[in-house]
């Protein structure tokens, strides 16, 4: 789900239009500490004929109407690569939900860049895991 971003099948990435992003549900366990990694890489492309670098990239969640920053990431040019690992707060994970009838919680996580500029992209997996 999201708004003004762009996926690339081709590497298996995505990122977010300047004032765009994008998410995902992830899955969660309750009573468990709970993680996201991801690996982000600075962007570059043409807009408008102009360069336009993508360094940057906000991880969030929307809780109680609100957006909770989990994590801001900073790269330094484009096709810098990072692999990344962010705790997710219990008090997240107590707000998940069930997803349908399948029997396990997820969250709602976005992903822009700061500021609203153009984000880094997100490579794949994406993915949650607990202890």
């Amino acid at each position: 789900k999201g708004s003004g971003s762009q996926a690339d099948s081709g590497e298996l990435s995505r990122f977010a239009y300047n004032g765009g992003n994008f998410s995902y549900l992830l899955k969660v366990e309750k009573n468990h500490e709970n993680f996201i990694k991801l690996t982000v890489m600075g962007t570059a492309c043409t807009e408008n004929e102009k360069q336009v670098d993508g360094t940057t990239l906000s991880v969030y969640v929307i809780q109680d109407n609100k957006k909770v920053i989990l994590e801001e990431f900073t790269l330094t040019m484009a096709g810098e690569k990072q692999v990344k690992e962010i705790q997710i707060p219990s008090s997240i994970i107590n707000n998940s939900y069930t997803f349908k009838d399948e029997g396990f919680n997820v969250i709602r996580v976005y992903f822009e860049g700061k500021n609203g500029a153009q984000s880094a992209k997100l490579i794949a997996p994406l993915e949650t895991y607990f202890n």
